[in-house]
C-alpha cells in the first residue's frame, strides 16, 4: 500500500510539474502524500465499517435480515442503473476497483476534471435516490 501511495504521489507531482515552484516542491510532496493517505484511510475505514456491519448482520442471518439485504441490493442496483453510463462507470471503478481519479482518467482517455465531474454528478444522484451520504 505504501509503495502504491508513493507512486501516486510522484504521478501527481509529475502531472502538475509545470505549476510547481521549485522552492516549494518539498512541501507540495508532503501535502500530496498527506491528502492521498487521508483519502485512502477514509475509504478503508468506510469499507471496514460496512464489512463489519454486513458481517454482524450475516451472523444472525434471519429471514428478515436476508430479505432486507436483498431489498437494499435491489434498490442500489436500480439507483445505479439510473445513472448515466459514464457516471456509473466512474463510480464503480472508483468504489469497487479502488482506482484513483487519475487512474480512471488514464483508462478512459479523459481528463481528471471530467472524471471529477462525472463522479460528483453520480454521487449527487445516488445521494438523492438513496437518501444516504456516500
Amino acid at each position: 500500500m505504501a509503495e502504491d501511495l508513493s507512486q501516486d504521489v510522484f504521478i501527481k507531482l509529475w502531472e502538475h510539474r509545470s505549476k510547481i515552484d521549485k522552492k516549494t516542491v518539498k512541501a507540495y510532496l508532503y501535502t500530496i502524500a498527506l491528502n492521498l493517505t487521508i483519502n485512502h484511510n477514509r475509504r478503508r475505514s468506510l469499507h471496514f465499517k460496512f464489512t463489519n456491519q454486513i458481517k454482524s448482520q450475516s451472523d444472525s442471518e434471519s429471514p428478515q435480515t436476508i430479505a432486507e439485504m436483498n431489498e437494499y441490493k435491489n434498490i442500489l442496483d436500480q439507483a445505479l442503473s439510473k445513472l448515466s453510463a459514464g457516471g456509473r462507470e466512474v463510480f464503480l471503478m472508483n468504489r469497487l476497483e479502488d482506482l484513483t481519479y487519475s487512474e480512471i482518467a488514464e483508462r478512459l482517455g479523459l481528463s481528471v476534471k471530467a472524471i471529477e465531474k462525472r463522479m460528483s454528478k453520480a454521487l449527487k444522484q445516488l445521494k438523492e435516490q438513496l437518501g444516504v451520504d456516500l
